[in-house]
């Protein structure tokens, strides 16, 4: 879906990603421990919002309209510490 709106949209310039966040310590996870098991190695949903807003920031975005783009990966190229 998202290849095919950025085809549709890019003569309206607008851009379509989407974004694959890794596991996140949301307080509903952390509300229930039992269910989750070990997310010691899970991020806070701030990292997400972190990468993306330095995604925005970047003005890539338009040269990679219609990607699929894994968090952790963006963050590393980005440079955004996971703390």
């Amino acid at each position: 879906m998202t290849a095919d709106m950025a085809t549709e949209l890019r003569d309206s310039g607008v851009a379509v990603v989407s974004i694959w966040p890794p596991g996140s310590r949301t307080e509903g996870v952390l509300a229930e421990p039992d269910v989750w098991g070990d997310i010691s190695d899970w991020r806070p949903p701030l990292f997400t919002g972190r990468v993306v807003a330095a995604f925005a920031a970047s003005g890539a975005w338009e040269g990679r309209s219609g990607e699929a783009l894994v968090v952790d990966d963006l963050a590393t190229e980005l440079g955004v510490s996971g703390q």
